[in-house]
C-alpha cells in the first residue's frame, strides 16, 4: 500500500486511530498551508475536553464548570440545584433546542450569580480540583507563540475559571 505524503510530513496521520475518507484531499491541504506559510494561520480551539484532559490515572477530571461547581465556593443547596438543573438539560442531544440550552445556561449563571463568588479566590479552587491541561500543552502553546499564530479558544465555560486554569 503506497503510503502518502501527508502521512510522512506528519507522521501522526499513521495512528489508527485517525480516518479520512479522502487522504489525497488532506495531503492537498497541506501542501497549501505549508506554501501559505504561518502568517496565514490561525488555530480555534474548544476548551474542555480538548485542551483539557478527560482523564488521568483512570480518574474522570472536571470540565470547567464542575471545578466551580463541585468547589468549597458553592453552597450545599446551590451544587443541589445546579444538579437538578443537569439532570433536566443533559445530555445534550438533537432534539434539544438553542432556547433550551440558553435557558439551563441562564439559570446556572444565576444560581452562580447569587453565591456572590469571590474573583480572587478562583485561583486556589482552580488548583484543588483535578482539572488538568492536556500532556504537552505547554509545547503547543509554546509553539503558536513563537510562530506568531493565532490561537482563540472558545468555550461554553466560565472565563475566569478559564483564565486560572
Amino acid at each position: 500500500m503506497k503510503q502518502h505524503l501527508s502521512r510522512k510530513m506528519i507522521p501522526e496521520l499513521s495512528s489508527p486511530s485517525v480516518c479520512m475518507r479522502d487522504p489525497q484531499r488532506v495531503e492537498e491541504i497541506i501542501k497549501a498551508i505549508q506554501k501559505a506559510g504561518t502568517s496565514t494561520i490561525q488555530v480555534i480551539s474548544d476548551f474542555n475536553m480538548t485542551l483539557t484532559r478527560f482523564a488521568y490515572n483512570g480518574k474522570r477530571c472536571p470540565p470547567s464548570h464542575n471545578i466551580l461547581n463541585n468547589s468549597r465556593l458553592i453552597s450545599e443547596e446551590c451544587k443541589a440545584q445546579l444538579k437538578d438543573l443537569l439532570n433536566t438539560y443533559y445530555p445534550i442531544d438533537s432534539k434539544r433546542t438553542a432556547e433550551e440550552m440558553v435557558e439551563w445556561w441562564t439559570k446556572a449563571h444565576t444560581l452562580l450569580v447569587q453565591q456572590r463568588i469571590r474573583k480572587d479566590l478562583l485561583q486556589d479552587v482552580v488548583k484543588e480540583s483535578d482539572a488538568m491541561l492536556r500532556e504537552l500543552y505547554q509545547l503547543f502553546f509554546d509553539h503558536m507563540q513563537e510562530h506568531s499564530i493565532p490561537l482563540l479558544i472558545f468555550s461554553a465555560g466560565l472565563g475566569d475559571v478559564l483564565g486560572e486554569c
